[in-house]
């Protein structure tokens, strides 16, 4: 993934987290700052965001594991889980067809910052229903964020997976075409 795009997925996923740090930050006499402080501001929730993303990345890991193997069986190719194969698939994709590794590189964008939803929501949440008075509303709305995130991100996860593994095996089908050509 490009730098850009991690840049902006990291922010992304900070400034979601201003739901549930807003409040924290009002609690605590922070949220009405000195603009010169914007930057480190900035700062702050671009290390947030990678805070958030990687907490998601842990949490949903063994999920999406499932969900590859499913994938995989489900277009009839074999299970292979040995370490680093997402990355060859990528430079595969870089070498042989540009136009595909971006539009996986998108898709990855859009999958982390689904997942970073999950964990924003569920923080939201638990910070929301320590200082609100209304704690059933707000565990119900919560709740309901969380699972549509959740759904969310099952589903882009399947899209963006399922278009992966259709691709490299377009790509080794091509590979080896040139091969007898």
């Amino acid at each position: 993934m490009a730098l850009p795009g991690l840049l902006i997925e990291y922010l992304i996923n900070g400034i979601l987290a201003l739901i549930w740090l807003y409040p924290l930050l009002k609690r605590l006499g922070l949220a009405d700052t000195n603009s010169s402080y914007l930057p480190l501001f900035a700062l702050g929730l671009y290390v947030i965001g990678m805070i958030v993303d990687y907490i998601a990345w842990t949490v949903t890991r063994p999920i999406k594991f499932r969900i590859r193997k499913r994938i995989k069986e489900r277009y009839g190719f074999e299970s292979n889980s040995s370490p680093g194969i997402s990355h060859m698939r990528q430079v595969k994709f870089a070498i042989y067809a540009p136009e595909i590794a971006k539009e996986a590189a998108m898709r990855s964008s859009r999958d982390r910052i689904a997942r970073g939803a999950i964990i924003n929501s569920i923080n939201a949440t638990i910070v929301n229903s320590i200082l609100r008075t209304n704690l059933l509303l707000t565990l119900l709305l919560g709740l309901v964020a969380s699972i549509i995130c959740t759904i969310m991100w099952v589903s882009f996860e399947k899209v963006s997976y399922s278009f992966e593994v259709i691709a490299e095996q377009a790509i080794n089908e091509k590979i080896e075409y040139e091969k007898y050509k």
